[in-house]
């Protein structure tokens, strides 16, 4: 006894066969491999603000350039698309989103790699301390506003064991550098005692 082949709907046969396409492969594969790449990227000079307000006025406004870009060509991309329009917008506004990511971290790269200025050590309190997978964060602030802490502390990414050394309420030495887009970033940091960092610090 045969079973009847399978047959798809007009619609999934248009999607089947776009998907099928070398060009179709080799797009997922590069939007795979830029990701990855800009999240390394992003981690290589890290913002002292996990978050800094620029990003999502650059972000917002990269993202909108890159959806109505591809909106208009969206016949071309998805020839499908009038038949299945909320996979075809929701597409758009994914290439939209990765785009969007990898041109911040582009521009975080950029913003590192480009400061030549010298070492420029900062005294900062440690005011939290954050783990998640193999993310091991202090959350700092200035000393003069340590004690009262800010609703979006700075946060420096540390190994492991100087994660576990750390308390709240010490003092660690962060080489600050402001950036060549001028968006402060960390190049480095040292835990250490009051005496400590009073003496490198100067």
């Amino acid at each position: 006894m045969t079973g009847k082949p399978l047959q798809w709907s007009p619609v999934m046969e248009l999607i089947r066969k776009s998907a099928l396409r070398p060009a179709s492969w080799l797009a997922a594969a590069a939007m795979i491999a830029v990701v990855f790449i800009a999240g390394v990227a992003t981690d290589a000079f890290p913002p002292l603000q996990r978050d800094p307000p620029i990003s999502y006025v650059l972000v917002g406004i990269i993202f909108v350039v890159a959806f109505l870009s591809f909106a208009s060509l969206r016949g071309k991309l998805m020839p499908w698309g009038s038949q299945a329009r909320s996979l075809m917008w929701g597409g758009i506004t994914a290439f939209s989103a990765v785009i969007a990511f990898c041109c911040w971290a582009a521009l975080t790269f950029a913003n590192g790699a480009l400061d030549h200025t010298p070492e420029n050590l900062k005294r900062f309190a440690i005011v939290g301390r954050t783990h998640y997978r193999d993310y091991y964060l202090i959350q700092v602030e200035e000393e003069s506003t340590s004690s009262h802490p800010h609703w979006n502390p700075f946060s420096v990414r540390v190994k492991e064991d100087d994660w576990e050394a750390s308390e709240v309420g010490s003092l660690v030495l962060v080489d600050l550098r402001p950036g060549f887009l001028q968006v402060p970033w960390v190049a480095g940091y040292r835990l250490c005692d009051v005496d400590v960092c009073d003496q490198a610090a100067r």
